[in-house]
């Protein structure tokens, strides 16, 4: 297998993502993958814009029983504007935590049968995250995040499908953990029916939504092929899911957040 080098931009109305990745599959044809990144992403929250640049390193190899381990080196300087004078404090003293120097592993178990538009099996993930220690940088945290998703088919091409994922992050000896590390939920990658990022602590002193120091949210869909050879699905989904701040002495009196509802999902023949 070839070296591949591929070049991204995403482009929406709040965010932007350009992308510039290297990756060898296979070193000296070996089992062992590797890569690198270059990135520039801008995104745009209620109450702040967080503008991030930098890059990583990675490294992939099989362990056993289709699990591979991931891991990856990378630095980050981020930049927070149209931050407002009486912002939450949290968002205020982020802007003095604009690098971030971490390490992150990864354990990945795949056992679906295919990429995209999946009808059977699983994939199963755990990550740790350390910031900040001996790899220098302002950040000094630690997050730890796992996810759960499978397949299962019905009748007729129909495919039921579950996700579950949780993670929590805490700050480190010195106590420095960017707004931008903690869990923001909402949209189309955990709980449909909510604006991206909606689903948040709220500092009640100032409406800023702060994110949370832990989350869970699970997604449950039915698949049914609309024209199957077009790639055109359709899609009944409940999520459900939070974002909590146990860090904070704080209590915005918020319920679990529920979206339900009905999509059409198009694959197209380069990818969703």
């Amino acid at each position: 297998m070839g070296h591949r080098l591929s070049l991204s931009a995403n482009v929406g109305g709040r965010s932007s993502r350009f992308n510039l990745s290297w990756t060898n599959p296979r070193i000296y044809d070996s089992k062992v993958s590797t890569g690198i990144d270059l990135f520039n992403w801008t995104r745009e929250y209620d109450d702040y814009t967080k503008d991030s640049k930098g890059g990583a390193i990675r490294f992939g190899h099989p362990l056993w029983a289709k699990w591979r381990m991931f891991e990856s080196y990378s630095y980050t300087d981020t930049e927070l504007t149209d931050v407002d004078d009486d912002a939450s404090f949290i968002i205020r003293e982020s802007q003095n935590v604009p690098v971030t120097s971490a390490v992150k592993v990864s354990f990945v178990r795949d056992t679906r049968d295919r990429l995209y538009g999946a009808s059977e099996g699983s994939r199963n993930s755990l990550s740790l995250k350390y910031a900040g220690g001996p790899f220098g940088g302002d950040s000094q945290f630690t997050k730890g995040e796992g996810k759960t998703s499978w397949y299962f088919p019905i009748v007729y091409g129909t495919v039921f499908h579950f996700l579950g994922a949780a993670g929590q992050v805490w700050e480190n000896e010195d106590g420095k953990l960017p707004v931008y590390e903690r869990f923001y939920l909402g949209g189309i990658n955990t709980i449909r029916g909510h604006e991206f990022a909606q689903v948040s602590p709220i500092d009640p002193d100032t409406g800023d939504r702060v994110g949370g120091d832990q989350m869970w949210y699970v997604q449950s869909e039915i698949v049914l092929p609309l024209l199957k050879d077009q790639g055109l699905y359709g899609v009944l989904f409940l999520d459900a899911g939070d974002s909590i701040a146990t860090d904070i002495d704080f209590d915005d009196g918020r319920d679990v957040a529920v979206g339900t509802g009905v999509e059409v999902r198009w694959l197209s023949p380069i990818g969703p």
